[in-house]
């Protein structure tokens, strides 16, 4: 059966995840001075959201993501996005 049959606001859920792997040292050189850069050498992100078609040419968004990494490294961001085209 399809969720969106005879609603003129269609739905669409979704999950994702994703591991991301850093295999390389980073770092930079300026002036003869090598700069290294801190950072997590792997971070899994998970990811859950909503988008609604609202109209035709309306779009919105709702989502959640959350990264971990090694060393601690924690970050959580959400977002509310509203789309229009024309």
């Amino acid at each position: 059966a399809d969720f969106n049959a005879g609603k003129q606001i269609r739905l669409a859920p979704y999950l994702g995840a994703q591991v991301l792997r850093q295999s390389e040292d980073t770092s930079l050189e300026m002036d003869g001075s090598r700069v290294g850069i801190d950072g997590s050498a792997r971070i899994t992100q998970l990811r859950a959201g909503l988008q609604a078609r609202l109209s035709p040419n309306l779009r919105a968004e709702i989502a959640l993501r959350r990264d971990t990494g090694t060393g601690g490294y924690r970050q959580t961001t959400a977002k509310a996005e509203l789309s229009m085209s024309f």
